[in-house]
């Protein structure tokens, strides 16, 4: 038997467990979805601890710092529209295997860049990549999964991410402790190359057809999407802006304020991964009130919570106040697991996924690219303290958008009814 088969055996027994079988659709959306999740997760969590110090490294002050970090996500959100229209035109099998592939050569080449623009370009185009990865993914659970499910199978993928953040920052603040911050890169990629040649030889092998949209759906201009969803787009991003900023903040935040305490590498990595270990154990039942109650239920707590956390972070001043302070922003961010993901599966139009998905995480995407840039530049001009204190009242402003502009969502079984494919 093929290591490709018995490797397909083991993750399939892993996700159908007893605990997990009634969370997870099928066989299909394992191989394809949740398990490239977990990995991906995985090799984007090895960063988390050690990229703000990597550009320091390189030459980089508190603002080349935010801005750095944000290059990732720079480039995913300029790229979210477009590989919403890739995705919807060539199908998600190719935008996977692509993907995948963006990380590996990149993550490799990202250690020998000499300067903060040459890393800057890099650290862009592996975003790019990541866009066309969550907008494949994102389509491929929502025509799969009905609107009064979503809650729990989407919140059941934030938890899967959630572990992949807990383990890879472990990994990340071991290897840049004891080996050396440039090897953290070279990781990645070792990482992510099993997983591109197990989904590349899957998708070979498979009969299912790699899911396009009609042609008269598939030619739709992303002016036409935008115009024809402004409202939707709009109410929802009086919420999920602010969120994002808040959440993509913590990148920065959390490292630099435990350097400021003399932490290092290895110990932000074991808080980082203390604070993902809360989170990760949420995100079960917060699918199921999210289904039960509706997305408010959870949405707003997440952004209070999120809010007072990071406005606490300038207090600490030993390993243990940072690590209460960290666990505090995980729960609250734990709260808030799914939440971007299952409010835009709701408000898509049915014949408009993955084009809508493109401008509803370009949206979100505005924010999390943010919030480094903001952290960067505010603790550049005054503290690293004050910054915390302007993500903190963001937060608030977060709940507020949830609370008085954003609709909810879920709906009854009755009233869900969508037609939904179910590949096997």
């Amino acid at each position: 038997m093929s290591l490709t088969v018995n490797l397909r055996i083991y993750i399939i027994n892993y996700f159908t467990s007893e605990k997990l079988r009634h969370l997870i659709p099928n066989q299909y959306l394992i191989l394809t979805a949740y398990f490239p999740a977990f990995v991906i997760q995985i090799s984007i969590g090895m960063l988390i601890p050690v990229l703000p110090l990597y550009i320091q490294e390189i030459g980089g002050g508190l603002e080349l710092i935010g801005l750095g970090v944000a290059a990732f996500l720079i480039g995913n959100t300029i790229f979210d529209i477009p590989a919403g229209f890739l995705s919807q035109k060539y199908g998600y099998k190719k935008l996977i295997t692509i993907s995948i592939l963006i990380q590996i050569i990149l993550s490799i080449l990202t250690p020998f860049a000499s300067n903060f623009t040459l890393f800057f370009l890099l650290r862009f185009v592996i975003g790019c990549g990541i866009a066309m990865w969550s907008i494949s993914l994102l389509t491929n659970i929502s025509n799969t999964v009905a609107q009064n499910k979503r809650g729990r199978y989407l919140a059941s993928l934030g938890g899967i991410h959630r572990i992949g953040f807990f383990t890879g920052p472990l990994i990340g603040g071991l290897i840049g402790a004891h080996i050396s911050l440039q090897a953290v890169f070279i990781a990645q990629a070792i990482i992510l190359l099993p997983l591109f040649l197990f989904i590349t030889i899957y998708f070979i092998k498979s009969k299912k057809e790699n899911v396009t949209l009609p042609k008269t759906i598939e030619n739709e201009r992303i002016l036409n999407t935008i115009q024809t969803n402004f409202p939707r787009l709009l109410r929802g991003g009086t919420a999920i802006i602010p969120l994002q900023i808040i959440r993509s903040s913590r990148e920065v935040l959390i490292p630099l304020s435990a350097t400021v305490i003399g932490l290092s590498v290895d110990q932000i990595g074991f808080v980082i991964a203390g604070a993902s270990l809360i989170e990760m154990t949420m995100f079960l039942p917060i699918g199921y009130v999210m289904d039960k109650k509706g997305r408010k239920w959870t949405s707003i707590p997440c952004c209070i919570l999120l809010a007072i956390g990071v406005s606490l972070l300038p207090f600490s001043d030993t390993l243990l106040s940072f690590t209460i302070i960290s666990m505090l922003i995980g729960f609250g961010n734990g709260l808030g697991s799914g939440a971007l993901m299952t409010l835009g599966s709701d408000l898509a139009p049915p014949n408009q996924r993955s084009s809508f998905f493109g401008a509803w995480i370009f949206v979100g995407g505005i924010g999390g690219l943010s919030g480094p840039i903001v952290v960067g530049q505010v603790a550049n001009a005054l503290t690293l303290g004050i910054a915390s204190y302007c993500i903190g009242f963001i937060g608030l402003l977060a709940a507020g958008g949830f609370y008085f502009f954003v609709p909810e969502t879920l709906k009854t079984k009755s009233e869900d009814n969508e037609t939904h494919s179910n590949p096997t």
